[in-house]
């Protein structure tokens, strides 16, 4: 039965019950809209034009005329959705859009719509429906979108991922970026700590599952250094952090946390490290030449004293009765004397080797005393008075010793020189060694010279700079890059006519074997 076919009666019961519900729908503080798909004309409720800030003249009642209100870039999907519905491809209409507001901005809008008439052939007559402003939910899912694909951006320059894992579950939930940088696939992933663990060097499992143990402790470590070996074969350094979630009874949730590719960074240090062995092992070289007159003599000292001590030795067995006694103590003066050149010599050409050292086990106290062989002829030519204040029972540093050494040496030289100028009658250079703290141990070499102008202190350990007629200006530089390398720090303190103090300050091992 079609409208026409209606009685008075029925038409009046029809339309106040039509009446009833679109008030009842306006209450909600939805649009409502009434398309007659056989004229094209439609109805919109007050509320529908409110929502879109137009008054009743604004809006038209051909059906085109809310149709230009949309958003261009959605209006394909919809009509299609539309006439997918019409025709009966889908059981039921509903479309989210934006439309042109009065003001010029644009709502979203969830559309949704019902037949509600047809014709003999099942041809649709008329659809009724709603639209429900949505641009609250909407702005929020764009904005987390923005976020996720600015998030997403982000991680993929910084080359960084997002990871967390469940202990209870032995889950892994990987970001996007965690594929990209272990160079596999989604699906190729097992999603556990026995998958992951098949991804890393074989000679860092240990240190993966013991850093994991140590998140727990009191006093986590938070980062690591840890090798990847990618399927290609190819090796990769990641940096890793993370965190410890709890529940309420104090078991862990979840570790989460991120890892980044830091593979450039670190083969880049370790080609600056190659450089800085370099320049080191050349300015080790200029050093052993400027004190190469120095040494000479100091080594000249016990072999000449060796020799007259030969010479008695000789004497002394031609005589028709040896004192054996006298011959015994002559002998281990010259044993003594070569003992000292020997060794001498031995710092020499240790100091001057360029070799790929490596750090070791030092006993810091041990190695100032060592330095002292290749500074105490240059001491003594200037009468410069040295003073030892070493702590006792220091723990062992895990340093390369040749190159603390190095710097040691040109900062007693740069003292030495210093003073050389200074008119002061008493001339001293005092080394100290003591505990900053459990965790750092800190040398100093302090002079009691004219001090460091003001102006040069400020670019002391740039390269270059130099308060010497005929020096490179290299030396403080590349003191400070070997003293970085160890991770520790160089500085120091100067007061134009008190004197100057540097200040090494190197890491103390947390378990040193």
């Amino acid at each position: 039965m079609t409208i026409s076919q209606l009685t008075a009666k029925q038409q009046k019961a029809l339309e106040d019950s039509e009446y009833l519900w679109k008030q009842a729908i306006d209450g909600t503080g939805d649009g409502v809209y009434d398309w007659n798909l056989q004229t094209n004309d439609i109805y919109y409720s007050p509320r529908w034009k409110a929502m879109l800030g137009y008054n009743e003249e604004d809006i038209f009642t051909e059906f085109n005329s809310w149709v230009k209100l949309m958003h261009p870039d959605y209006l394909q999907a919809k009509t299609e959705t539309l006439q997918a519905y019409l025709a009966g491809s889908i059981p039921e209409y509903e479309v989210e859009f934006p439309l042109l507001t009065k003001q010029g901005d644009y709502l979203w809008i969830l559309s949704r719509g019902t037949i509600v008439s047809r014709d003999e052939l099942g041809q649709p007559l008329r659809m009724i429906g709603t639209h429900v402003d949505i641009s609250l939910r909407k702005n929020m899912e764009l904005k987390l979108k923005e976020d996720r694909d600015i998030l997403a951006l982000s991680q993929n320059i910084a080359n960084l991922g997002n990871w967390s894992y469940a202990p209870r579950t032995d889950t892994i939930v990987w970001s996007d970026q965690m594929y990209v940088i272990y160079g596999i696939n989604k699906a190729d992933f097992g999603h556990n700590l026995g998958a992951l663990m098949t991804l890393l060097h074989p000679d860092d499992h240990l240190l993966q599952r013991k850093w994991l143990k140590q998140l727990a402790q009191p006093l986590p470590v938070k980062d690591h250094l840890v090798r990847i070996l990618r399927p290609d074969g190819n090796l990769r350094y990641l940096k890793v952090y993370a965190t410890v979630e709890y529940t309420a009874d104090g078991q862990i949730l979840r570790i989460i946390g991120c890892s980044q590719d830091v593979t450039e960074s670190i083969l880049s240090e370790q080609k600056d490290l190659v450089h800085l062995d370099q320049l080191a092992h050349i300015t080790r070289l200029g050093l052993m030449g400027e004190m190469a007159t120095g040494i000479a003599h100091e080594v000249n000292q016990p072999l000449t004293a060796a020799t007259n001590y030969a010479s008695a030795l000789k004497i002394l067995t031609t005589v028709a009765e040896p004192d054996l006694e006298k011959i015994t103590k002559i002998a281990s003066l010259v044993a003594e004397q070569t003992l000292r050149a020997g060794k001498i010599i031995h710092r020499m050409k240790a100091f001057c080797q360029n070799q790929n050292t490596s750090s070791t086990s030092t006993d810091i106290n041990t190695l100032i005393k060592e330095c002292l062989l290749l500074c105490n002829s240059d001491l003594k030519k200037h009468n410069i008075t040295l003073n030892l204040a070493l702590a006792d029972a220091l723990p062992m540093l895990l340093v390369d010793a040749i190159k603390i050494e190095q710097v040691l040496i040109n900062l007693i030289r740069n003292s030495t020189e210093a003073l050389t100028i200074n008119d002061n009658p008493t001339k001293t250079i005092t080394l100290s060694s003591l505990m900053l703290d459990e965790n750092q141990l800190q040398i100093q070499v302090r002079d009691n010279g004219s001090g460091i102008e003001q102006a040069l202190q400020e670019k002391l350990f740039m390269p270059f700079v130099t308060t010497k007629t005929e020096g490179m200006g290299m030396g403080l530089s590349i003191c400070r890059s070997l003293i970085v390398a160890h991770r520790g720090t160089l500085t120091f303190d100067s007061q134009p006519g008190l004197g100057t103090c540097f200040y090494i300050t190197l890491p103390i091992p947390e378990n040193l074997e």
